[in-house]
């Protein structure tokens, strides 16, 4: 991402929640890629999705359709959430997974 972001940013996890809520943590290496969000804290990763892909809706450009999934794995760290049913590969989607 480059540019300010426009709209609210993502708040963070206020250390209380629900431990089926899937969180993401931005990895300090990749923090120049998401202005607006604090490296190293931890977000709903809901709300970051939606945050980056409104800036992706916002700024097209020949790299939107390389992000098959929104939050990049090697950019984020997740932890919580509800386990996935099988069959779940990572990287693939819901469609190639059935296959």
């Amino acid at each position: 991402m480059t540019g300010p972001p426009s709209g609210p940013p993502p708040r963070p996890d206020p250390g209380l929640a629900d431990p089926t809520l899937r969180l993401a943590r931005l990895r300090r290496e990749h923090a120049p890629l998401y202005p607006g969000l604090d490296a190293g804290v931890w977000y709903p990763a809901g709300s970051v999705a939606e945050y980056f892909l409104a800036w992706l809706i916002r700024h097209p450009g020949p790299d939107a359709q390389k992000h098959a999934r929104v939050l990049d794995a090697q950019h984020f760290e997740f932890r919580g959430g509800v386990p996935r049913d099988a069959p779940w590969v990572h990287g693939r989607n819901p469609d190639e997974r059935q296959a």
